[in-house]
């Protein structure tokens, strides 16, 4: 199970009091959703790494403006790009995944994007922090370099 001590090697920019915050729910989300390879670690904590800045940025520093009109995200209206634009350690997208996620946890997400900032979105489900699907993923394919 992934430590503090670990997190803190990963994410050396991450401030004490926000690893205690999110540890506990990064643990959980790898342990339901088979986080458990080192591909799989490594893909899904460098992934929340690269999308929240070390977990600092829990809200895209860009303005949305280049979501405007993203059908593949559901941005069917007026405003969803900058409305519905990177949110939260994974910075969830799009007014189509804010549905679906906000469905999931039981959230108004569509009517308060912002409540997934909070950690107590992360603290409700595993869903906003990992959209992966259960079983194999793109990390078990992967194959490590030599020259890497």
């Amino acid at each position: 199970m992934l430590t503090d001590d670990e997190l803190r090697q990963i994410m050396p920019n991450c401030a004490a009091a926000k690893r205690a915050d999110y540890l506990p729910y990064i643990q959980q989300a790898m342990q339901e959703f088979q986080i458990t390879s080192y591909l799989r670690e490594a893909a899904f904590l460098a992934q929340l790494a690269h999308e929240s800045g070390e977990l600092r940025y829990m809200e895209e520093i860009a303005s949305g403006a280049a979501y405007e009109g993203r059908r593949d995200l559901g941005n069917t209206q007026p405003g969803d790009g900058k409305r519905y634009k990177g949110r939260g350690p994974i910075q969830l997208t799009g007014r189509a995944n804010y549905a679906k996620v906000g469905a999931a946890l039981s959230l108004p997400l569509l009517e308060h994007p912002e409540l997934a900032e909070s950690v107590s979105a992360a603290e409700d489900s595993k869903h906003e922090l990992t959209p992966l699907p259960r079983g194999p993923c793109h990390a078990d394919e992967a194959a490590l370099d030599d020259k890497h």
